[in-house]
């Protein structure tokens, strides 16, 4: 049986079995009757029996003015004017990768060495202490 909203709060009110409650989207939630009974509005319609509503959802008419809000909201976003995002880095496709190293060194060679010579120390004596992390 199909009961108008203020016939299906009395009855919700009563009743000690959960009610499912849908709203104008579709979306359900399980409630309590009295729960139920306090969040119902008036366009609904309430679906069970004499002493049990199992289930509440909005009529025909609240769910084409819920439908019309939402196309209504979808046509003023579609015509605001669009910018670029704040964020956006306009950059060429591959600019910000890494030139080769080669093209970078100093010397123009790969894994080429600069000998570095001090004054008063001969060349090819090594000092019988090294640094920590030298690697010798």
């Amino acid at each position: 049986m199909t009961f108008s909203a203020r016939d299906a709060r009395r009855i919700m009110r009563e009743q000690k079995h959960p009610v499912r409650v849908f709203d104008a989207d579709g979306n359900s939630k399980m409630m309590t009757g009295q729960q139920a009974a306090d969040a119902v509005l008036d366009d609904v319609v309430g679906l069970g029996h004499k002493r049990c509503i199992k289930i509440v959802k909005p009529t025909l008419d609240a769910i084409a003015r819920a439908r019309q809000a939402h196309a209504d909201l979808r046509d003023v976003m579609g015509s605001f004017p669009r910018t670029e995002h704040v964020q956006r880095n306009p950059q060429q496709r591959g600019s910000k990768e890494w030139t080769p190293q080669p093209s970078r060194a100093r010397s123009g060679t790969v894994g080429g060495l600069r000998r570095v010579t001090m004054p008063g120390v001969e060349a090819g004596c090594r000092s019988d202490r090294t640094s920590v992390g030298d690697g010798r």
